[in-house]
């Protein structure tokens, strides 16, 4: 099954290490040791429920079904586990896509790079 990665918090060599040295896989959790995979002293808690939930992450059936996936590709991982929420690029891709566009003829015009 595919597999993007959106986030290094998916992927199986990236890691977040707080002050203290314990070690999370999402800049959403770092310092709530409830979601430390392990720490830099002991190592990581490979059978760990939080690390687990990380590794075997995929894409949300709702993901594979939308027409914005392909742009999104799910988003934040965090927010399809804890939260079920859907990216914002999902309700507000048509201003996205209008922004950018006006922004190129703005760089064309005015000879920018």
């Amino acid at each position: 099954m595919y597999k993007p990665v959106v986030c290094s918090s998916i992927s199986s060599n990236s890691f977040v290490i707080d002050p203290e040295g314990y070690l999370y896989k999402c800049w959403n959790v770092v310092c709530n040791k409830s979601f430390s995979i392990g720490n830099l002293k002991d190592g990581i808690k490979f059978k760990q429920k939080e690390f687990l939930e990380w590794a075997n992450w995929e894409l949300p059936d709702r993901c594979l079904k939308c027409e914005i996936m392909p742009i999104c590709q799910s988003s934040c991982p965090y927010n399809t586990f804890y939260n079920n929420e859907c990216s914002t690029i999902k309700y507000n891709i048509i201003n996205l896509l209008k922004l950018f566009k006006d922004y190129h003829q703005f760089k064309d015009i005015s000879g920018r790079r």
